[in-house]
């Protein structure tokens, strides 16, 4: 099987990247930047700017004649930024929403057109954002887009299958990666999330990783449309948290 992961710079598209190689699938990963020398091993690296259309259909375009069709296309592309509604430049909240959620429009519109071109059915899986669950204030902009992109997947979840295509939003809690560091070294904020989710513990990449891969299987192929998320019960817990 052909895989295509967008954000493939990020720790998750990384994990995706080295456990889909240990299991001999075919790779390529766009990334927005190139200074990425342990991404070779995925064979295929292309850059991309995923807020711009343009810049999507030129990678696509090579991708196409290097690495052929891919059966499934992964997004893991996501930004954060602090951003006081009122007072701070509008522009970087835009910038924040342009890439998460425009930057998705963009991807699924690019991969959607190539397999139907092709005549060859995927899957299409977007990585969401437990804040879209569950809001935080000055995080207006991620939150938002992460929101947008659960809607996105729903309404076309059906447009696609009368196509072959399936699409799906994976949704994940707060896990450690570069994007989440600030948070996940703050003793104080940690101590009260870790208080929500049932078993005291945060998920990993490569746990959500191979539920993806899991996913764009076979074993999976009735799975459209859905927000699935893997945050260890969080959103089920009320917000007082769990005595413990």
């Amino acid at each position: 099987m052909k895989y295509l992961i967008f954000g493939a710079s990020g720790t998750l598209g990384q994990s995706l990247i080295s456990l889909l190689r240990n299991q001999g699938q075919e790779v390529c990963g766009i990334l927005h930047k190139s200074n990425y020398p342990n991404l070779l091993h995925a064979k295929y690296i292309y850059n991309c700017d995923v807020s711009n259309f343009d810049s999507i259909n030129r990678a696509l375009d090579e991708i196409k004649l290097t690495f052929g069709i891919p059966d499934h296309i992964v997004s893991c592309v996501g930004v954060s930024a602090y951003h006081d509604f009122i007072n701070d430049n509008i522009e970087d909240w835009y910038n924040t929403y342009n890439i998460n959620f425009c930057g998705s429009v963009n991807i699924v519109h690019g991969v959607s057109k190539m397999l139907v071109d092709s005549g060859k059915k995927g899957s299409i899986t977007l990585v969401g954002s437990g804040y879209s669950e569950r809001h935080i204030p000055f995080l207006s902009s991620y939150c938002v887009s992460k929101s947008s992109i659960v809607a996105l997947v729903k309404v076309l979840s059906t447009e696609l299958a009368l196509k072959g295509i399936r699409i799906n939003v994976v949704t994940p809690g707060l896990f450690p990666s570069r994007m989440t560091k600030e948070f996940v070294e703050n003793k104080k904020y940690i101590t009260q999330l870790l208080k929500h989710i049932p078993d005291g513990t945060l998920g990993n990449a490569d746990e959500i990783a191979n539920f993806i891969i899991f996913l764009t299987s076979d074993s999976c192929r009735h799975i459209n449309g859905a927000n699935l998320v893997i945050d260890g019960g969080m959103l089920n817990v009320i917000e007082g948290g769990i005595e413990r």
